[in-house]
């Protein structure tokens, strides 16, 4: 029964849902639910241009190495934020069964459960997530440290959406920011 997605950006609920498996739209009821939630105010952030472009199976390697690089503790869960222009994001909009668990475990879904999915070439806005070591089957999904969302506009378009990603690379010049300890 799970439906939609909702990301909180700089204290605003973002919220999606699914109106048909091409067509997501935006959720505009203040009483809107999340099943999982995963948050932090945020005071200070340490921030770090991306030099050059980083491929979508290169992302979470990518997030551990300017850690590592600059000395940030990824030893627990960390959130963080990339501001700019993403390759390749392929996301999802749920609607009514998890298509990450369907897909891991071969389970066919439903046509009236079918997420909205999409595979982008560019795409320009802002994916918050949570780097987690080890916590695969409760922040992350398996084989991945990072739980990310992505908020957008589509083009000519003010009005935010959200969706969940599986996958995406990093353009260079955009902007990763690490919450700051």
């Amino acid at each position: 029964g799970l439906s939609g997605e909702v990301t909180v950006l700089d204290s605003q609920a973002v919220a999606t849902r699914v109106e048909s498996k091409d067509q997501i739209l935006p959720v505009e009821d203040p009483k809107v639910q999340a099943t999982m939630l995963i948050g932090r105010s945020v005071a200070k952030w340490d921030e770090y241009q991306v030099e050059s472009d980083v491929p979508a199976d290169e992302f979470d390697d990518y997030l551990a190495k300017l850690a590592k690089d600059n000395d940030i503790d990824l030893s627990s869960p960390t959130i963080f934020t990339v501001e700019g222009e993403f390759s390749d994001c392929c996301f999802h909009v749920i609607n009514g069964a998890c298509p990450v668990h369907a897909e891991m475990h071969g389970v066919e879904v439903a046509e009236n459960d079918r997420p909205y999915k999409t595979v982008q070439p560019t795409i320009r806005g802002t994916i918050i997530g949570d780097y987690a070591l080890d916590a695969a089957g409760v922040i992350t999904h398996p084989g991945t440290t990072t739980h990310t969302h992505i908020v957008f506009s589509r083009p000519g378009s003010t009005q935010q959406l959200t969706g969940h990603v599986e996958s995406a690379g990093i353009v260079s010049g955009s902007v990763l920011r690490f919450a700051k300890k």
